[in-house]
């Protein structure tokens, strides 16, 4: 977890920076410029640990990543808002470690809209992976 390197950090909102309620660091290779990339924050150059998940879940996968959003969610109090990650044609994994926690997806034609039956959480085990 040293080796990660988690920032407190804030993105801009309407105008006004706002702090995000979770810690983050993310990673690339040196030099890597992503222009639609949300985060604002400087990268890290990838540790051996994340080099060794990131090809697993390449080969896995059958897909090749150019950065890493790591979320460190500390207790009950962080989390993330809905969202889309629409950084064009980019393929996401989500890996879950550590405590239970719910994470909820809805399709994007859902987005904005107040929906009226109940979405059912999907709940990752603890200690396990999800991808």
């Amino acid at each position: 977890m040293e080796e990660l390197n988690f920032e407190h950090t804030a993105i801009t909102m309407y105008g006004k920076p706002v702090s995000l309620p979770r810690l983050q660091s993310w990673f690339a290779e040196e030099g890597l410029v992503v222009k639609e990339l949300f985060q604002k924050q400087k990268q890290h150059v990838w540790t051996a640990p994340m080099r060794k998940l990131k090809a697993q879940l390449e080969n896995q996968l059958d897909v090749k990543f150019d950065y890493c959003l790591v979320n460190l969610y500390r207790d009950g109090n962080d989390h993330i808002n809905f969202h889309a990650d629409n950084e064009a044609k980019d393929i996401i994994a989500s890996v879950t470690l550590g405590a239970t926690r719910r994470f909820v997806i809805r399709h994007l034609s859902c987005f904005g809209k107040v929906l009226t039956r109940k979405r059912k959480p999907l709940t990752t085990p603890d200690k396990k992976e999800v991808i």
